[in-house]
């Protein structure tokens, strides 16, 4: 055998293994490039401790020195999968991890926009507002240039209305303001009180104090509802 082949096949043998991983992982969940290469790297991690699991079985076997060792180190011996992972250098897992990304994202199957677009509008839809998705998304991994052309595509051109609407939503999933269904289910008795703890925990969600005090100063849903003059609460 040629020196270095079998490294060579080892490599191969960790590429396919990492293969496997993000076609099975993107079988259930959509994710950007970085995200899924995390993904990987923490499989290969999981992945070498289980090897050399595997590894230190066999070595305490082969070191009892009884009959029965060669038959028992001849099960536990760790097998082809763990010896790609436990020979491989942290530069060869990093080249393998790289190039089964780059391989997801010529098929398709990652897209770093498609990726970020729908992740934006689930946020949106929760009542989570641009500067928290923001937040969201280059947590996890999408780039400034694509999170800018995704809150620009959301707003379209009315960034008012989308802060609105995000806050809005917000406001009616945790019951605020005019979505409350009364003080008690919040064990607390004091109106003002509790409009002061639901105002600040819709600027810790990210939404400008006027925005959020107008919202919950509205006296009912219909009011809220009919409340599309955003120039009322700029």
């Amino acid at each position: 055998m040629a020196p270095g082949h079998s490294n060579i096949q080892e490599t191969t043998a960790l590429e396919a293994r990492l293969r496997a991983a993000a076609l099975y992982y993107l079988s259930r969940f959509s994710s950007s490039e970085k995200h899924l290469a995390d993904i990987l790297e923490k499989k290969t991690k999981r992945w070498r401790g289980q090897a050399q699991k595997a590894a230190d079985m066999a070595n305490s076997e082969a070191n009892q020195g009884n009959a029965d060792a060669p038959t028992q180190n001849a099960k536990k011996r760790p097998g082809k999968k763990h010896r790609a992972i436990l020979d491989a250098s942290q530069a060869q897992i990093t080249a393998a991890i790289d190039a089964v990304v780059a391989e997801c994202r010529r098929l398709g199957l990652v897209d770093d926009l498609r990726y970020a677009m729908g992740r934006a509008q689930t946020l949106a839809r929760r009542g989570m507002s641009p500067m928290r998705i923001r937040q969201d998304l280059r947590f996890r991994g999408a780039r400034d240039p694509i999170i800018a052309e995704v809150l620009e595509e959301l707003a379209a051109g009315e960034a008012e209305v989308f802060a609105f609407d995000a806050a809005r939503s917000y406001a009616r999933r945790r019951r605020f303001g005019p979505y409350r269904s009364g003080a008690k289910d919040k064990g607390e008795t004091n109106p003002a009180v509790l409009a002061k703890r639901e105002l600040a925990s819709m600027m810790r969600a990210g939404h400008r104090f006027e925005l959020a005090n107008a919202i919950l100063g509205c006296d009912d849903r219909d009011q809220l509802e009919d409340a599309m003059n955003i120039d009322d609460i700029r």
